[in-house]
């Protein structure tokens, strides 16, 4: 379209029978130069959030007078089951994390247990070494887990300090 000239006051064409005519641009008054001096203004609008502006709300009555509150109604309704997906989302992690530490409980009691009773019955070597092993894995679980914790928090921004003058 930038390169394209406008096409001279005659030289229109009939079109073959069958296909549609396509629109030419007639000639600006001026002369050649003032197709090339044309501007093109293009207008954007942003907004931010879910819902639209007043104005298109507006808009939307005059096409139609039950559009806004329908739009109103269906952004009501998708933020009540987003909470109630993010409530869900949270109990379950937290069940999760409930069931998660319940079963390292009765893993380490029964290790221990076990430890104990090999113990007692003179196998000293193979309830040590249960008993340590046992112990080990309840610490490394502790640290493994204070490191996911702490690379899932955010990052702390460092104070910066102002220079008195």
């Amino acid at each position: 379209m930038g390169s394209e000239e406008p096409a001279a006051a005659g030289s229109a064409t009939a079109a073959p029978p069958g296909n549609t005519s396509v629109a030419t641009r007639p000639e600006p008054a001026g002369g050649d130069f003032a197709f090339y001096r044309e501007r093109l203004v293009l207008a954007t609008q942003e907004r931010e959030g879910p819902l639209p502006s007043g104005r298109e709300l507006k808009r939307y009555r005059e096409a139609d007078p039950s559009a806004p509150r329908i739009i109103l109604h269906e952004f009501r309704a998708e933020s009540r089951h987003r909470r109630h997906l993010e409530r869900e989302i949270v109990a379950g992690e937290s069940r999760r994390a409930d069931r998660g530490q319940l079963f390292a409980l009765v893993i380490i009691l029964v290790g221990l247990t076990i430890s104990a009773f090999l113990i007692q019955g003179g196998h000293d070597m193979a309830g040590g070494f249960i008993a340590g092993m046992d112990l080990l894995g309840m610490a490394a679980l502790f640290l493994t887990s204070a490191v996911a914790m702490r690379e899932n928090e955010p990052a702390k921004k460092p104070e910066q300090k102002q220079v008195a003058e």
